[in-house]
């Protein structure tokens, strides 16, 4: 048995923002989808794979969040992992915005993604995502707090 570097983090869903809802029909955007905070480490063979994935915001096709522009959502749902050396931290997700009569609208898959040594040591800090189609566009913030800071783990 040996031991590795890690952060104990805390991510949490702080906001969801229509920031314009372009030329979809009517005067909202109506999403839905899912946001996400990952432990993602990189494999044997270079893949990126999840080690942890706390979901903090999901909508069905059936469930869709209606959204004015400038609108806002404050889920404040947290996750609480652990991020060792040499991983990254993503936040991001995947969302769609829901169309009656055409396909939805595919507002992206996307992630930030930031290395174990990029997360802030001490305090905490903020990122934003930003999902966008055909005009329109969320907003998505993310905090991140350390909650403890390079410790060692036992790991098998």
């Amino acid at each position: 048995m040996g031991t590795r570097l890690a952060k104990e983090v805390r991510v949490t869903l702080k906001e969801i923002r229509c920031s314009k809802v372009g030329d979809d029909d009517g005067d909202t955007l109506e999403i839905y989808g899912h946001l996400d905070a990952l432990g993602v480490f990189v494999d044997a063979q270079g893949i990126f794979q999840p080690g942890f994935t706390g979901t903090l915001w999901h909508h069905q096709d059936n469930d869709v969040v209606r959204m004015a522009e400038t609108n806002q959502l404050f889920p404040n749902k947290s996750a609480t992992f652990l991020v060792f050396e040499n991983d990254f931290l993503w936040v991001g997700g995947h969302l769609k915005e829901d169309d009656d009569f055409n396909e939805d609208d595919e507002m992206g898959i996307r992630h930030e993604r930031i290395l174990y040594k990029n997360i802030a040591s001490t305090g905490s800090g903020h990122v934003s995502v930003k999902f966008n189609q055909s005009g329109q566009a969320v907003e998505t913030k993310f905090g991140i707090e350390v909650l403890r800071d390079n410790f060692l783990v036992p790991v098998p």
